[in-house]
């Protein structure tokens, strides 16, 4: 029963984020995740906890020191941090709890079913199944992120594995293709070229080059392929255009509109570095367009300041510091996609604003699972180290 719940939070936060959906999902997910600890009688804790809760004092203190450009929006968006911080800690209880394949199989299938009902409402809305550049205002970056990732686990772990599942692979990919979204295709690249590199650090050479062919085959299909050019490809051409002085093709609306918001944010918290204007107030300047900054690192300075900003990333560089630690003792493959999966996930948070979503803890929490282990321990029957 606690997997279903954990599927319907999930498909729910996923597809209605911060709608009455996404809420009864929490709340269930909440809920039963009570009745099981109190049946359980054992409440699992971590430093993370209070990271994230010295992120949440942060945005509370900011607000009452009289930083805030507008209170009221502060004030909504901390009482978001401060519910989510259940999400977390429940989540939390829920997967230190999994083992390896049972928390493989479960992302998965709640990752394909949220697939299909973001695919079911955008076709309903706008009459295409292609997300990307649709009016239906859905946005599927984080759950094409989320599609990555797990595409990456399988990936990384495609040599040891005698059983190959083609029309999985097939499935994650197309989910991602239609998203549209350069982040998800970049974030399979580096968990695979992290992954290959950090497995075997004395063969630089060979991993090079065969990371060289998959990043050559990947950008042949994204721009020789005529439906996955029209949906990405021409993207990625408009993103590397940056890089090129005398190419003259235009920036595509999201990278130019992301680029404007870094300037205006960065001018912003040149002046103000400490103590920033608010969370969520990044909304509140002109030329914002009443929206976020596209972009993690801007939103949290802007928001919160040095301090705030730092209090929110020392979920992972707790993690990170737990995982190179480790890494000169034990190169186990847990530990490897660990670090992996959380390098894509600091990456990612340039091109996109996590804070407030849920799907982050289950990102993050991933990442710490793995580099601490607690999966395999559970696979072998270990105890919970904390």
């Amino acid at each position: 029963m606690w997997d279903y719940t954990f599927i319907v939070w999930f498909v729910t936060d996923s597809c209605f984020s911060h709608s009455v959906p996404s809420m009864i999902g929490q709340v269930l997910f909440i809920l039963y995740s009570i009745k099981k600890c109190f049946d359980l009688r054992y409440l699992k804790t971590s430093k993370i906890f209070l990271f994230y809760l010295l992120f949440c004092f942060f945005c509370w203190f900011n607000i009452h020191s009289g930083h805030a450009l507008s209170v009221s929006t502060a004030e909504f968006m901390l009482n978001v941090v401060l519910r989510n911080f259940l999400t977390l800690f429940f989540l939390f209880q829920y997967l230190s709890r999994l083992n390896t394949i049972k928390v493989k199989k479960l992302l998965l299938v709640s990752f394909v079913i949220a697939s299909i009902v973001l695919l079911i409402e955008n076709y309903h809305i706008t009459g295409s199944i292609i997300i990307r550049g649709g009016k239906s205002g859905i946005n599927g970056n984080e759950q094409a992120v989320n599609n990555a990732i797990i595409l990456g686990w399988i990936l990384f772990e495609w040599n040891y594995r005698k059983e190959k599942n083609y029309i999985l692979i097939g499935i994650l990919l197309f989910f991602i293709i239609l998203a549209g979204t350069r982040k998800a295709i970049l974030s399979i690249v580096l968990i695979g070229t992290i992954g290959f590199i950090l497995e075997n650090p004395n063969k630089i050479l060979g991993n090079s080059i065969k990371i060289s062919f998959g990043v050559v085959f990947i950008f042949f299909v994204l721009f020789y392929v005529p439906f996955i050019y029209d949906i990405i490809g021409h993207r990625f051409e408009s993103l590397f255009s940056i890089f090129d002085d005398t190419n003259t093709t235009e920036l595509d609306s999201s990278a130019e509109t992301r680029q404007h918001f870094i300037d205006i944010g960065l001018t912003y918290i040149l002046h103000n570095p400490w103590n920033g204007y608010g969370i969520d107030c990044f909304r509140e300047i002109p030329g914002s367009f009443n929206t976020y900054s596209h972009n993690n690192y801007v939103e949290l300075l802007f928001g919160v300041g040095i301090p705030g900003m730092i209090s929110f990333y020392l979920m992972y560089l707790y993690t990170l510091l737990i995982s190179i630690k480790k890494y000169f003792i034990d190169r186990s493959k847990s530990l490897i996609l660990g670090i992996s999966i959380l390098v894509t996930c600091l990456f990612a948070d340039y091109a996109m604003v996590s804070y407030f979503y849920r799907e982050m803890f289950l990102r993050m929490l991933l990442c710490y699972f793995f580099v601490a282990e607690i999966f395999s321990k559970n696979d072998k029957g270990l105890e919970y180290d904390s």
